[in-house]
């Protein structure tokens, strides 16, 4: 079972861990979204949609979709091939809330 270091997604990971006596793998990689800036004061109004409308746009030190999109194909893949035969569980939240892919 893999988990971000959040919270939230860390509440929901123990209370499956504890249920089935399993151990909560805690993954950084597996954060939300790095806005790019240090407010929600801060977001710029046209933020919402440029960031669905362009894979490459990002504010201050924030991350864009494509570089939260490579960096959780990465970690998962690295989970998987490490993990072959066993199920897995992932808890995080709001990652693709704001990295939809065109595509899909």
């Amino acid at each position: 079972m893999w988990s971000s270091n959040y919270v939230r997604a860390l509440s929901t990971a123990k209370y499956f861990a504890v249920n089935n006596n399993l151990k909560v793998n805690i993954d950084d990689r597996l954060k939300e979204r790095v806005q790019g800036i240090k407010s929600w004061d801060e977001l710029l109004d046209d933020f919402t949609e440029r960031q669905f409308s362009e894979e490459t746009y990002k504010i201050g030190f924030g991350e864009n979709q494509l570089e939260v999109r490579k960096r959780m194909e990465e970690v998962f893949a690295e989970i998987l091939n490490a993990n072959t035969g066993w199920r897995m569980s992932c808890f995080w939240y709001n990652i693709y809330r704001n990295t939809r892919r065109k595509d899909k």
